[in-house]
C-alpha cells in the first residue's frame, strides 16, 4: 500500500503545469449565467477558471455538501467541448453518475465500469483530449484511483478529482483524496447553497469541522433534535412525523435516514404498515421473497441493470440507488413498472424481484444517500452514527432534517445514570458524532507509529496479537472460493433450466393443434422445468445469503482502529528486531558479555563452531535487548509468551542447545581386554 500511495503521489505531482485540458478564454469572457436563470457565485467562477486554464493533470475540489459543485462543474464542461475536449465522468455509485450526467450533462459512469472498460485495452481507451471528471472521489479506494490515474496519464487526459474526505470514506483502505489535497492544494468550494436557513447552513459548518456541541445547540433550539424514551418509541415517532411530512410535501421529497441496513429495514416495515391502514395502498400486492408491493409502494432498485422502458421502445440503465413508485402490477408476469424519480418509466422483470434487488424506499442507509438532495431529512440517531455518516445525514435537506434520538426515562436509567438536565444535552448524540471514520493514507499514519514507539515490547506484541486474532474471524479464501464455485454452479444449472424450458415453450408454439399427445408431454414438462427451476433459484439464493453472512464493511467499522494499531505494532516491532540484532552483533563482535559466556561456555577455537557461537550469542543478545531480560531456559510457563515471543525464545534456545548442552563424543576406548 506504501508504494502504491508512493507512486500515486509522484504521478500526480509529476503532471502540475503539464498543459492538460487548456482552455483560451477570451478577455472577460462570460460563463456564469446557467440555464434555469442561476448565476454561478465567484467562488464557483473561480473554480471554472482554475479547472481549466491550470494546465494542471491532475486536479483537486474540496466540495462541501451542498455548495453547487455540479454547476460549476456543468459550466467548465461546457467550456472544454467547445475547444475540443471529451468529458468523461465517474462516480463509485451508479445514482451519483447518474446525478452528474443529469445536473452536468456529462456522460458518466461507475468507476468499476470505466475501469473494467478501460483495462480492456484495445478500442477501450481514454480517447485524445480527454477530461476526466471523478465525482464523490472521497469514497473511492486508494487503489481503484491509482488505476484510474494510471490510465489518465498513458493518455495525458486531465483528471478532475472532486469529493470531501469530511463525508462517507472508502470501504477498503483509502485516504488518497485527503493526501493528494494535502500535497497538491485543492480548489475550495465553501459556500452552501442547499440550505435554505442560515443558521442550518452555519450549524452543519460546525459539524463539519467536529464542533458538536454548537450543531447541537442550534439544532436544539430549532426543534430539530426529538428525545425519545425508549428505541421502540424513537422509530415510530421518526415514521409519524415522516407520514405527516409526506402527505404534506410529497414522498419524493422525503425520506428517512438510517446508519445500518436492519436499522432501514425496520423503518421501511413500518412506513409500509402505516401507508396499509391508512387505506393508501391497494390491497392487491405481488409479493415476492417475503416483500410486498403495491401501486403506489415506493421502491429502491440496490442492483445496476439495464431494463425495458414501459411507454416505448429502447432499454434504460437502471442504477443501484435509484428510488421509484410503483404505477402498475404485471402478476401473470410478476412485474412491475415503476416512474423513477430521475427518470423514465420502467419494467422491472420478475428475475431482478426474485434476486432480491428492489427493496421498499421509504428509508435508505446514510451510504446509499451521499449525493443525495431532497426537501426533508429524519434520521434515526442510533449510537454508532460516526461524524462522516452524521455530517452526510444532516446536509441532504433543503428545508429540514430533523435527528431522532433514544434518551430514556429516568425510571428506565440504569442505576447511578444521571438525569438528562443533569447531563451535557444529549450526550448520546455528541458521544457518537465525536467518532471520526475518515481514512488516511498509510504513509500519514505516523502519529500511531509514534504513539507506539512509546510502549514496551510486550505491549506491542499483545496489540500485534489482538490484530491477528481479529484476522481470523474473516472467512478464509479457501472458503470463499469454495462457496463462489457453488454459486456459480447453481447460477448454470438454473440458466441451463431456463434454456430447456424455452426450448421446449418454443417447441409447443411451433405444434399444430391436432398433435395433442406431443402437446401434452411438452406442457408437462415445461411444468416440471418451472418446478425445478424454482427450486434452483432456492439455491442460489440460500447460497448466496449464506456467502453474504460475513459483512466486511461492518467488520471494518468495529475493528478498523485495531487492525490498523496491529500493523503500526508489526512495523515497530520489525524495526526493533532488526536494530537489536544489528547492535547484538556488533556487541557480540567486540565485547562478549560475561553472562553469555556464562550461558554458552567460552567461545571456541574452531572457526565453524566460533560462527555457529557467535550466531547463539546475539541471539541471546538481541532477545534481552528487545524484551529486558535473557531467556530463561528452565522456564516452564510459556503460555505466558505470546506468539511472537515464543518464537524468539524458542529459536534463541535452539540455537544454545549446542553450546548448554553439548553431545557427549563417542571414544573409542579399544577392545575389551578384560582385567
Amino acid at each position: 500500500m506504501l508504494e502504491v500511495e508512493a507512486r500515486m503521489i509522484d504521478q500526480a505531482a509529476g503532471r502540475v503545469d503539464e498543459g492538460a485540458g487548456v482552455v483560451a478564454l477570451g478577455e472577460g469572457e462570460r460563463f456564469a449565467r446557467r440555464l434555469g436563470g442561476l448565476v454561478l457565485s465567484d467562488e464557483q467562477q473561480a473554480m471554472v477558471r482554475q479547472l481549466v486554464t491550470s494546465g494542471n493533470g491532475v486536479e483537486l475540489v474540496r466540495a462541501k455538501a451542498g455548495t453547487g459543485k455540479t454547476t460549476a462543474i456543468d459550466a467548465a464542461r461546457e467550456l472544454w467541448e467547445r475547444d475540443g475536449y471529451r468529458v468523461i465522468g465517474a462516480a463509485l455509485a451508479g445514482r451519483a453518475a447518474d446525478e452528474l450526467h443529469a445536473r452536468a450533462r456529462i456522460d458518466s459512469y461507475t468507476v468499476h465500469g470505466l475501469l473494467r472498460d478501460l483495462e480492456r485495452g484495445g478500442d477501450w481507451q481514454l480517447p485524445d483530449r480527454a477530461v476526466m471528471v471523478v465525482d464523490e472521489a472521497g469514497m473511492v479506494d486508494t487503489r481503484r484511483l491509482a488505476r484510474l490515474l494510471d490510465h489518465a496519464a498513458d493518455a495525458r487526459a486531465k483528471v478532475v478529482l472532486i469529493g470531501d474526505e469530511r463525508q462517507v470514506p472508502a470501504v477498503e483502505a483509502g485516504g488518497s483524496f485527503g493526501g493528494l489535497a494535502d500535497r497538491l492544494g485543492a480548489v475550495e468550494l465553501s459556500e452552501v447553497h442547499r440550505q435554505r436557513h442560515a443558521w442550518d447552513r452555519a450549524a452543519l459548518d460546525e459539524l463539519r469541522h467536529g464542533d458538536i456541541s454548537e450543531w447541537i445547540a442550534a439544532y436544539d433550539h430549532h426543534g430539530r433534535l426529538v428525545p425519545c424514551k425508549s428505541a421502540d418509541e424513537q422509530t415510530r415517532t421518526l415514521v409519524s412525523d415522516w407520514y405527516v411530512a409526506a402527505r404534506e410535501h410529497g414522498m419524493e421529497q422525503t425520506v428517512m435516514l438510517a446508519g445500518r441496513r436492519d436499522e432501514a429495514a425496520d423503518l421501511n416495515r413500518l412506513a409500509r404498515a402505516t401507508r396499509v391502514a391508512a387505506g393508501e395502498l391497494d390491497a392487491t400486492t405481488l409479493t415476492v421473497e417475503g416483500r410486498a408491493f403495491a401501486q403506489g409502494d415506493r421502491v429502491l432498485a440496490l442492483r445496476n441493470r439495464h431494463v425495458d422502458h414501459a411507454d416505448q421502445d429502447g432499454r434504460h440503465l437502471l442504477r443501484n440507488g435509484n428510488r421509484a413508485t410503483v404505477t402498475h402490477i404485471d402478476h401473470h408476469a410478476g412485474e412491475l413498472t415503476v416512474q423513477l424519480d430521475t427518470g423514465p418509466a420502467v419494467t422491472l422483470p420478475a428475475d431482478y424481484l426474485a434476486d432480491g434487488h428492489v427493496d421498499h424506499g421509504y428509508a435508505m442507509t446514510i451510504h446509499k444517500a451521499q449525493g443525495m438532495t431532497t426537501g426533508r431529512t429524519f434520521v434515526l440517531a442510533s449510537p454508532d452514527l460516526a461524524r462522516e455518516l452524521g455530517y452526510v445525514a444532516a446536509s441532504r435537506h433543503t428545508d429540514e432534517a430533523r435527528f431522532y434520538i433514544n434518551t430514556p426515562d429516568p425510571d428506565e436509567r440504569p442505576p447511578g445514570e444521571p438525569a438528562l438536565e443533569d447531563r451535557d444535552l444529549y450526550s448520546v448524540l455528541e458521544r457518537g458524532l465525536g467518532v471520526e471514520r475518515a481514512k488516511h493514507l498509510a504513509l500519514d499514519e505516523t502519529e500511531i507509529d509514534a504513539k507506539l514507539g512509546e510502549l514496551s515490547t510486550t505491549e506491542l506484541l499483545e496489540i500485534q496479537d489482538r490484530g491477528r486474532t481479529l484476522l481470523t474471524s474473516i472467512p478464509r479464501q479457501a472458503r470463499r472460493a469454495a462457496d463462489a464455485e457453488l454459486i456459480e454452479r447453481a447460477a448454470n444449472d438454473v440458466a441451463h433450466l431456463e434454456q430447456l424450458r424455452a426450448n421446449a415453450t418454443a417447441e409447443l408454439e411451433r405444434l399444430g393443434r391436432f398433435d395433442r399427445r406431443r402437446r401434452a408431454e411438452l406442457e408437462q414438462r415445461a411444468t416440471r422445468l418451472g418446478r425445478a427451476i424454482d427450486n434452483s433459484r432456492q439455491e442460489l439464493r440460500e447460497l448466496t445469503n449464506k456467502a453474504a453472512e460475513f459483512d466486511l464493511e461492518k467488520w471494518l467499522d468495529s475493528n478498523e482502529i485495531e487492525v490498523v494499531e496491529a500493523a503500526a505494532a508489526d512495523r515497530e516491532l520489525a524495526a526493533r528486531r532488526a536494530d537489536a540484532y544489528w547492535r547484538a552483533t556488533r556487541t557480540v563482535s567486540l565485547d562478549v558479555d560475561p553472562e553469555i559466556e556464562r550461558r554458552l561456555g567460552e567461545r571456541p577455537d574452531n572457526p565453524s563452531d566460533r560462527e555457529e557461537w557467535e550466531r547463539a550469542a546475539a541471539a541471546q543478545e538481541s532477545y534481552a535487548l528487545q524484551y529486558g531480560q535473557p531467556p530463561d531456559p528452565d522456564i516452564t510457563d510459556t503460555a505466558s509468551l505470546t506468539g511472537r515471543q515464543f518464537d524468539d525464545f524458542k529459536q534463541t534456545i535452539d540455537l544454545a542447545e549446542k553450546f548448554v548442552n553439548p553431545p557427549t563424543p563417542d571414544l573409542d576406548l579399544g577392545p575389551d581386554l578384560g582385567p
